[in-house]
């Protein structure tokens, strides 16, 4: 046979080198054993891969010996320095291997590739994504994302993680600076943001899971459109255990619960302390068949942000309202110092997160500068406490946000700041320290910025509400026929969420109806406002009854309004001298509202 010409003897060179690339094992950021914060997130997505080649060894969530994990800024944990100009090679060894091998490359790793740790030693950082953190809606998540999301948090509890959240309420200051302080809103935000961070970090296949939001705004639109009960249209309730068993206790750090023991999946996962070899495998929840509370209506919302007179005011409203209520609707743990030990809470307060997240959008702006968040002399980003006899001092924007908890579940009395945990301590590491840094969510910073994929009362509510600082648009409006998008919600989401974006159209078109026969001899928008409020709360409690009330955590506002025998701001609103004085275009007004609604 002929040699070959020399060119052709190139081809077939090239032809063997790709491959022999094509043929080499894939080395993705998933191959981490424990993912990191990495703070540079300009860096080429080629820097990131590892040289472990086992990518599910995910159960080891954190190395038992290897130094503090979010100490390193390196983006390759390696433990031989990488070049200045490394060369673009499929994989950091000397030469190309023929094919995946399942040992490990002769190149020493700090990774442990023994048996686990039994116990984690500090809470997981996760690896930052390139897609950014987007929350939504339960209803608006698909079957594989709702199962995704589940599985983290059942797996957080079985690791033990779970558990501590539970505990972030028990330490006296930590609980006057969240519960009485114009802090709340922010200090939320933060555990929030970590208890996401955790569950992102569990593994690499959750690395882009996001806190859901529980829409009980559009659940509140169907109640308003078919007036079913609580959990009736509450599908996010089923999905997380439901309320059905026998009648039991439950004791977490000395504090015990009495109601419905249930063991659904996820909840067969709950460990009750950190000694993960006997764990409870419940939570205790209550009857769910009651009424929706009041305070997740369009006209209560809109009050709320066209009377916001401060950052203190407004979240007094919300944390005095909705959140107040439906803590006691949920009753059991919901409505006691072990709440974060129920997985509902996280969603709950996402909820209220968002409500707040669209205030700033309204007032201070959702990408403000740090001199904005900074800036005391405003009233819009924060409103230091005015609280008689304070135990503790109230925090300021500068301040450092207050969170400690017990050092373990057998040294109760034992409290350290979560940064010093000995598990969550690098969780909390990671996360911005101060109030002012939680101002947006759209800028926290880094890998930590969220936004909230806002349904369509709430996309409706900050492109019409009139006073806001940052939005100026004149009326609350009603959507045009083309703004109906109920064919792509129908299309590859749940009948369920189809279901919300009908009711969510309807209560828009309402809201319009409403203005236009209620308002239209008034020249005072504020006034106007609050008549439509008035008019929804009262039909609210013809409707459903009056709001929970219980003295204690869940009552009362923050700081000036930090009083534990304070309403809700729908009864409160009927006691006013105006809503008296109004009293006959109310009534004209319930009745008008349930024409349209039953119509």
């Amino acid at each position: 046979m002929a040699p070959l010409p020399k060119r052709s003897l190139y081809i077939l060179a090239g032809l063997w080198a790709l491959a022999q690339a094509q043929t080499a094992p894939e080395l993705t950021p998933t191959s981490m054993v424990t993912p990191q914060v990495i703070t540079d997130t300009t860096l080429e997505p080629t820097l990131e891969p590892t040289t472990t080649p086992t990518p599910e060894q995910t159960p080891a969530l954190t190395p038992p010996t290897t130094p503090d994990p979010i100490s390193e800024t390196t983006p390759v944990p390696t433990s031989v320095p990488a070049p200045a100009t490394p060369e673009p090679t499929p994989a950091p060894t000397p030469a190309p291997t023929p094919a995946p091998t399942s040992a490990p490359t002769p190149a020493p790793t700090p990774v442990p590739t023994s048996a686990p740790a039994p116990a984690p030693t500090t809470a997981p950082t996760p690896e930052p994504t390139l897609s950014p953190r987007v929350r939504k809606s339960w209803l608006k998540l698909t079957s594989d994302e709702k199962a995704l999301y589940l599985e983290a948090v059942q797996l957080s509890m079985a690791l033990g993680y779970h558990y501590y959240f539970s505990q972030l309420v028990e330490e006296p200051q930590t609980y006057f600076e969240y519960y009485l302080t114009s802090g709340w809103a922010y200090w939320n935000r933060k555990v929030l943001l970590a208890y996401e961070t955790m569950l992102r970090g569990l593994a690499p296949r959750f690395a882009s899971v996001t806190l859901p939001y529980w829409d009980a705004f559009a659940d509140f639109a169907q109640v308003q459109t078919t007036n079913c009960t609580l959990l009736d249209c509450s599908i996010i309730l089923t999905d997380f255990g439901g309320y059905t068993g026998t009648i039991s206790n439950l004791t977490i750090d000395r504090n015990d619960t009495r109601g419905i023991k249930v063991s659904t999946p996820p909840l067969n996962a709950f460990c009750e302390s950190d000694n993960n070899a006997t764990c409870a495998g419940y939570l205790i929840r209550s009857s769910w068949r009651r009424s929706f509370p009041s305070g997740f209506g369009y006209f209560s919302l809109a009050s709320a942000l066209n009377s916001a007179s401060s950052f203190q005011q407004f979240t007094s409203v919300i944390k005095s309202g909705m959140h107040n209520n439906m803590h006691l609707a949920l009753g059991a743990m919901m409505a006691n110092n072990r709440t974060t030990a129920d997985i509902l809470f996280m969603p709950l307060h996402a909820t209220f997160d968002m409500v707040l997240q669209v205030y700033i959008n309204c007032y201070v702006g959702e990408f403000p500068t740090d001199a904005a968040k900074r800036n005391t002399s405003s009233a819009w980003p924060f409103v230091p406490s005015t609280i008689s006899n304070p135990p503790y001092a109230a925090p300021t924007l500068n301040s450092t946000i207050t969170i400690r908890l017990p050092l373990s579940s057998t040294q109760l009395g034992i409290f350290v700041d979560a940064t010093g945990h000995p598990v969550l301590g690098s969780l909390f590491q990671s996360l911005p320290a101060a109030y002012w840094q939680y101002v947006s969510a759209s800028n926290i910073g880094g890998v930590h910025s969220y936004t909230y994929d806002f349904n369509s009362l709430m996309s409706n509510l900050t492109a019409s509400m009139y006073k806001c600082v940052v939005v100026r648009e004149p009326t609350i409006t009603a959507p045009p026929p083309a703004r109906r998008v109920l064919r792509e919600s129908i299309g590859f989401l749940s009948p369920a969420y189809g279901i919300r974006q009908r009711s969510e159209f309807r209560v828009m078109t309402i809201t319009d109806r409403m203005q236009r026969e209620i308002c239209q001899n008034l020249f005072n928008r504020d006034l106007c406002t609050r008549l439509l409020h008035y008019i929804e709360c009262a039909w609210t409690v013809a409707t459903m009854g009056d709001d929970p009330i219980q003295r204690g955590t869940f009552s009362g506002g923050v700081g000036a309004d930090a009083n534990q025998k304070l309403v809700s701001p729908c009864t409160d609103a009927l006691q006013s001298r105006e809503a008296m004085f109004y009293n006959s275009s109310i009534a004209r007004g319930v009745d008008v509202l349930t024409r349209l609604l039953t119509a």
